[in-house]
């Protein structure tokens, strides 16, 4: 009926850098939100308040991140249950669900080493199959943005799995479709609907210009 895309991390140890940051900016958890922001911005080149409106958008776009994420790690953030743990991923496997692949831990796959993504997108495949007794085809790059991903990255998806998505529109990566995604969080029955139906929608008409284009 649907796919879901998961992180070893988020699974394993019920966290994730970017669900903290969220956490601690919705209870205004200003020790940690200092924390984060004087370990990755220590000039200040970005006042603390252009920062806390949106910590994971501000990191991710002025590329401040590192290989090094265990600074985001704090267990006041695991005390409940935030992600699907391995009974969830298993008993949503048994209802036909499809597991894709998200990497271990979200990174931003752009400012990571080539071993460390290595690690992410490969580690995180063998640990779902592993777990589920199945070849996993299906990857989702995190965020799925072209500024969040390098070749290195993508090459190396398409390698590893038969269907790649990003968040962009439909693209080709050489003569392999990098595929669209599409995101729902929180929303109402309705504007999920809309959202979907908008990327049939504009899939559809994509196909259509396509063809008229090479006729």
């Amino acid at each position: 009926p649907f796919t879901i895309f998961v992180n070893q991390t988020a699974i394993q140890e019920n966290w994730l850098w970017c669900s903290n940051l969220m956490m601690a900016l919705n209870s205004n958890d200003l020790e940690y939100l200092n924390k984060i922001y004087h370990y990755f911005i220590p000039d200040e080149s970005v006042s603390f308040e252009v920062f806390k409106k949106d910590p994971v958008t501000c990191l991710s776009d002025l590329r401040f991140l590192n290989d090094n994420y265990s600074i985001f790690k704090d267990d006041k953030f695991t005390k409940y249950k935030v992600y699907l743990d391995e009974t969830d991923i298993k008993e949503l496997k048994s209802k036909s669900v499809k597991i894709g692949s998200h990497t271990r831990t979200h990174k931003h796959l752009s400012t990571c080493s080539e071993k460390v993504i290595f690690d992410e997108i490969v580690g995180n495949k063998e640990y779902l199959r592993k777990l589920l007794n199945e070849e996993i085809e299906h990857f989702a790059i995190p965020f799925g943005f072209f500024t969040t991903y390098n070749d290195y990255a993508i090459n190396l998806a398409r390698k590893e799995h038969n269907f790649v998505y990003d968040t962009e529109k439909n693209r080709f990566n050489g003569k392999k479709k990098i595929l669209n995604r599409i995101g729902l969080q929180s929303e109402s029955n309705k504007n999920g609907i809309f959202n979907i139906s908008n990327v049939y929608i504009s899939s559809m008409l994509c196909n259509i210009f396509s063809i008229f284009s090479f006729s």
